[in-house]
């Protein structure tokens, strides 16, 4: 069996949430997956045929210096 070595190949990719654009990397399987500077989204797009592509969208993570975080500490 031959060793597979996965390669990331950096794109530019265009957020769907915030618009600001920032830099995907995408696997030898044609799976590309982000996440914005700006807003934390995650995005991953998988080609799963000829005509069919995923794309999924996940929400923004919250920060950590967010008011319910400082009131649930104290």
């Amino acid at each position: 069996m031959k060793d597979k070595k996965e390669t990331w190949v950096p794109i530019a990719w265009h957020c769907p949430h915030c618009g600001n654009r920032s830099q995907a990397q995408k696997t030898a399987g044609d799976t590309i997956k982000a996440e914005c500077a700006g807003c934390l989204t995650v995005m991953v797009r998988r080609r799963i045929g000829r005509r069919h592509t995923r794309f999924d969208i996940y929400a923004p993570r919250r920060k950590r210096d967010s008011a319910v975080y400082l009131l649930a500490e104290n």
